[in-house]
């Protein structure tokens, strides 16, 4: 996997743009497993509360509302335009059809975290910064 993550000011761009959408789990979080034809696949966990954002309509879930989480499946087979996590810990997946999905940070627990077979490991950590973990950085103003 290109591991490229570019730093901003306020986010960090995430290297998931053309990544699709090929599977969708529920366990104790709501994971999204991300591929391409060239890499290893990734996951998103996703531990709270996200939002699903299509033609101007927000969806709230919770994966502690496991039996009302059904809608966001129809993220399913989506080509991610782009990913960014937000210094304050927010990420913000884009998808190609205009949908987003945002997961906002958590005081008392890890929002989300993405990782993948090659080492990488991105957190949002306990009260909201970023971690990131066997990827390169790379600083734009």
């Amino acid at each position: 996997m290109n591991k490229l993550i570019i730093e901003k000011e306020d986010k960090y761009i995430l290297p998931l743009e053309g990544k699709t959408v090929f599977q969708c789990r529920i366990d104790n979080q709501f994971s999204i497993m991300v591929s391409d034809e060239k890499d290893p696949e990734i996951a998103i966990r996703i531990a709270g509360d996200f939002l699903l954002i299509e033609k101007g309509k927000e969806q709230k879930f919770s994966i502690e509302n496991y039996k009302e989480i059904g809608p966001v499946f129809q993220i399913f087979l989506k080509d991610i335009n782009t990913a960014y996590a937000y210094k304050k810990g927010k990420l913000e997946l884009n998808f190609t059809d205009g949908s987003q999905l945002w997961i906002n940070p958590q005081q008392h627990y890890e929002a989300w975290e993405i990782y993948g077979n090659d080492g990488l490991l991105i957190v949002s950590t306990l009260g909201g910064e970023v971690a990131i973990w066997s990827g390169t950085v790379y600083k734009i103003a």
